[in-house]
């Protein structure tokens, strides 16, 4: 019978913690650039980061699962974890077993989270409410293998660790796992809400689970099936699909206890009145979860939540805003689709210490750029320049608008509802079209891009954020309503295919994360009740995402709150 894993015994062999924070470029530097909020800065920036992940961990690929070579520091896994979540998110690779990574506990950085109420099934959207197709694979055809199957039999509890990677794999034995036509997907819900990538092992009819837990306390994991006769495992369009079947595997859901860790303070290298302030490199360099706090709540039956990252401190909503004010004098110019829009209304909202400008893409970036978008956003940085003002553009990726160009079932709403022009359209849409359109673009973009920074422009590019499908128990229309979803596996096929995310980071372009930082949130629509299309994300997300970019934006510039710079002493050059 399954019992209670202890607490690893302390590695003899294992690096000094000061050791490993210099080597892997992302523990807090003591006595290095002064920090915005006066703490100590993390040296790595973006590129840097996402080079010393490729050297310090050797990472391969054997088999479709994702291998990492063994590192000596045993304390603050950070890269590794981001590496392992990023491979995830990019191309459905999976960590190995025992992947561990420091996890800074809540309770150190903020008290709020202490009381809330607790997150349960019944809150955030479900999956089962659907007919199942006659055509779809039966739930029986999986089952779990290893230890997780005798504990799921009896009812018990798979016992992991925080911050802990641990593998829970399920066997099929339907025709259509090995010919690699069956997509599935994995959440928990406990402390915070969590979402899994599902990965098919290569040569196996098994599925692997890399399950992670950043608190302590009972999750209960579920597994469903989103498809289960594509055409593809990773196809870019949703039209050659079956519609969207959640089809849940586990009933009961899996029950796992996570144990916190003796001394967090001893694996992380540093203690709870020590916790560095985030910087720009760490933002999207590390993992995060959300977790519910005392507040109001925005979303129907579900309580307030906020971002914590894992090993760094964020800046509270009040700190981030009076750094803001300390770099006077700056104009902000967001660009991206109809989610950038709703950033740039929490921006008006909570940001409006510096001056804004919108720009849409809505359709297609490339449609857009060949209808004068460079120009405006030209004309707007030249004025904010001609006025002694700091510059700093956000750019959103947009693909919620560019992945439609994959379908041709979405050309009577690009013509119809967006205007486009019906030859434009006609000569970019399908799925071989799509990728290639955009990657274009987005080198377009870099020029453009290029000339801004050189002016003396801070620019972000904000990944895409996850959408989710039309989830069957909170639509209350049809499942035809919407037979063309926008699902997180097709994006994320797509961000592969377009390799926008290293393309931005080989170019030096800071990255601000949107996509996972929603990747759990299924239950935060644009809508007070659950948004049945679930890729709007609510006002908690765009909060974030602008929050980050202005942390971001405000290091660069060296604003600080106790000596707020001259608004004429950057460097423009």
């Amino acid at each position: 019978k399954p019992t209670q894993e202890k607490s690893r015994p302390k590695d003899r062999n294992a690096v000094p913690a000061a050791a490993c924070q210099t080597e892997q470029g992302v523990m807090q530097q003591r006595g290095s650039v002064s920090s915005p909020l006066g703490d100590g800065a993390f040296g790595a920036d973006a590129r840097r980061t996402h080079r010393a992940r490729q050297a310090l961990f050797g990472a391969f690929i054997l088999g479709g699962v994702f291998y990492m070579g063994r590192s000596s520091c045993r304390v603050n896994l950070g890269i590794d974890a981001r590496q392992l979540r990023r491979a995830v998110a990019l191309g459905g690779w999976a960590p190995s077993p025992k992947t561990s990574t420091c996890v800074v506990p809540t309770s150190w950085v903020d008290a709020d989270h202490m009381d809330a109420p607790e997150l349960t099934l019944q809150m955030i959207p479900g999956y089962g409410n659907w007919t199942r197709p006659a055509t779809a694979v039966p739930p029986s055809a999986f089952k779990l293998i290893g230890d997780p199957a005798t504990v799921h039999a009896t009812g018990a509890r798979v016992h992991v660790l925080v911050g802990e990677t641990t593998h829970i794999k399920l066997e099929c034995t339907h025709p259509n796992c090995r010919a690699g036509h069956v997509v599935l997907g994995a959440r928990a819900i406990g402390p915070t809400p969590l979402r899994f990538e599902v990965t098919r092992l290569k040569g196996v009819d098994e599925f692997l689970i890399p399950f992670v837990a950043y608190d302590e306390g009972l999750y209960k994991l579920e597994v469903f099936m989103i498809y289960s006769n594509t055409t593809s495992e990773h196809t870019l369009c949703d039209s050659v699909h079956p519609h969207y079947e959640g089809i849940p595997l586990l009933s009961p859901p899996l029950k796992v206890d996570a144990a916190a860790r003796d001394d967090p303070a001893e694996y992380c290298g540093f203690d709870r009145t020590a916790v560095p302030t985030c910087r720009a490199a760490s933002l999207w360099a590390q993992p995060g979860r959300w977790r519910p706090i005392q507040g109001k709540s925005y979303t129907v039956g579900v309580p307030a939540m906020q971002w914590y990252p894992t090993q760094c401190r964020l800046p509270s909503q009040n700190e981030a805003q009076a750094l803001q004010r300390s770099c006077p004098a700056t104009h902000a110019v967001l660009i991206g689709d109809s989610l950038m829009d709703l950033q740039r209304i929490d921006w008006q909202q909570h940001w409006s210490a510096w001056s804004s400008s919108f720009h849409s893409t809505a359709g297609s970036l490339s449609y857009v750029l060949n209808h004068n978008l460079i120009g405006m956003v030209d004309a707007d940085v030249g004025k904010a320049l001609g006025e002694s003002k700091r510059v700093v553009i956000v750019v959103n990726a947009g693909l919620h608008d560019d992945d439609k160009l994959c379908c041709p079932a979405w050309k009577d709403h690009l013509i119809n509802e967006l205007k486009m022009d019906p030859g434009w359209v006609a000569n970019h849409t399908g799925p071989k079209a799509c990728a290639g359109t955009f990657k274009a673009a987005a080198a377009r973009l870099l020029v453009a891009i290029a000339r801004w920074r050189a002016q003396g422009a801070y620019v972000a590019w904000r990944t895409t954020t996850a959408s989710w499908m039309l989830w069957g128990n909170i639509n209350s229309g049809t499942r035809d309503s919407n037979p063309v979803g926008s699902s997180h596996t097709r994006l994320a096929a797509f961000i592969k295919a377009t390799g926008v995310l290293d393309t931005m980071i080989d170019a030096g372009i800071p990255i601000v994360d949107g996509w996972n930082t929603t990747l759990s949130r299924a239950d935060h629509g644009q809508n007070t009740n659950f948004n049945a299309a679930s890729i709007h994300f609510g006002p908690e997300v765009s909060n974030l995402h602008n929050k980050l970019f202005v942390l971001m934006a405000a290091e660069h510039f060296g604003c600080n709150i106790r000596s707020p710079p001259d608004p004429g002493s950057y460097n423009r050059n």
